[in-house]
């Protein structure tokens, strides 16, 4: 027997290994060059950036693409760092009327070219009648960096506008409890381990291959689609079936306080002292350079399966908007219009707490409406 043989096979395989490897390499490569959305996996990181004074914000003037309830969008800001749709430089000083929307990634837009988010229809809308509309609004918002955002830009910057729409939802609360607190130099001080923005929240491992492997990229893609459907299976199951909305978007975790009241006492409490503290606190900035508020809420997928059209986060937000003069609006009757399952496939992202195209638009119209009627 030739002892070469099992040498030379073991050679041959290790060498038709390696050239599978460099074809696929090259090939990945290949695709990334050709492919604007090859490496797009997830909700990318890269362009939101941290920030020494309200915690994060998205990066001023880029043209990229995201990531969101499983398609690829075009995400472009503007100067401040707002979704808009040209890199347009925006002038701190205000040439006319000027309308500002800051919330959480709702008003941000994720998942959305910027003419179909709520923003932009309202900015589409309001453009002829010479008003500006600029979105502010950037994922993870709540109260306390709306707060702190707004007073730099005008203080600091001196940043104009005539009036500021201030869109709270439930998962505002949780935020205000467990991640985000003023520090004692009246800057924000994140408790989300390991940033909300950074990369390394991402398996960096899983994240090269599916970048810079075909057969890695195949692999994630059909693992990821997986847990895609699954998702949305879940979430068509709590439709159906209330008893199934356990780790569903229709439970999410975020707004439970509105509905559990262990959750309630375990941050949701002191998560709306602490977010009604630092409304009062922009309702003082805003009323110190004449701009005027609005107040709007609106219902995450559990309380409309609840059926909660008056929770205390309608109930409590009404009262201070009351208590401060400010405009509100109460976008919940818009959503609790047909069964929980109609709503939820009519407005929103399948197995997401977000809105869909759709939703957007039902919100623009409330808030064109409202800005059409108010005294």
């Amino acid at each position: 027997m030739d002892r070469r043989r099992p040498r030379t096979l073991i050679i041959n395989v290790a060498l038709a290994v390696m050239a599978v490897l460099v074809a696929d390499f090259a090939l990945a490569q290949l695709g990334r060059a050709l492919m604007p959305n090859w490496d797009i996996r997830h909700h990318r990181m890269k362009f939101r950036m941290a920030d020494p004074v309200f915690d994060h914000a998205l990066a001023p003037q880029v043209t990229q693409i995201d990531f969101w309830g499983g398609a690829a969008f075009n995400l472009i800001t503007n100067s401040l760092g707002g979704r808009d749709r040209t890199t347009r430089v925006v002038a701190l000083e205000k040439s006319g009327r000027r309308i500002s929307l800051i919330g959480d990634s709702f008003i941000e837009g994720v998942g959305y070219d910027f003419d179909l988010t709520m923003a932009g229809r309202v900015e589409a809308a309001l453009a002829p009648r010479g008003i500006e509309v600029l979105n502010l609004a950037v994922s993870s918002y709540s109260p306390v960096i709306y707060y702190k955002k707004l007073e730099y830009l005008i203080e600091t910057k001196g940043f104009e506008t005539d009036e500021l729409f201030v869109f709270v939802d439930p998962g505002d609360i949780y935020n205000e409890s467990n991640w985000y607190h003023l520090g004692p130099d009246g800057r924000i001080v994140s408790d989300i381990l390991g940033g909300i923005n950074v990369d390394t929240r991402r398996d960096p491992v899983q994240s090269w291959l599916a970048t810079n492997s075909v057969l890695g990229k195949l692999t994630y893609t059909l693992a990821d689609l997986w847990r895609y459907h699954r998702s949305l299976r879940k979430s068509r199951d709590a439709g159906a079936a209330p008893e199934l909305r356990e780790d569903t978007a229709s439970d999410a975790r975020d707004s439970s306080w509105t509905w559990d009241a262990a959750a309630y006492e375990k941050w949701g409490r002191q998560g709306l002292q602490n977010a009604l503290e630092n409304m009062d606190r922009l309702a003082a900035l805003l009323r110190r350079h004449g701009v005027r508020l609005t107040v709007a809420v609106y219902p995450w997928p559990g309380q409309i399966l609840r059926r909660q059209a008056e929770p205390e986060h309608v109930t409590v937000f009404r009262a201070w908007a009351e208590r401060n003069g400010a405009d509100f609006l109460d976008l919940y009757p818009l959503f609790m219009q047909g069964s929980p399952a109609e709503v939820l496939k009519a407005w929103y992202i399948p197995g997401d707490v977000h809105w869909n195209a759709d939703g957007h638009r039902l919100v623009a119209e409330a808030v064109l409406a409202h800005l059409q009627n108010r005294p």
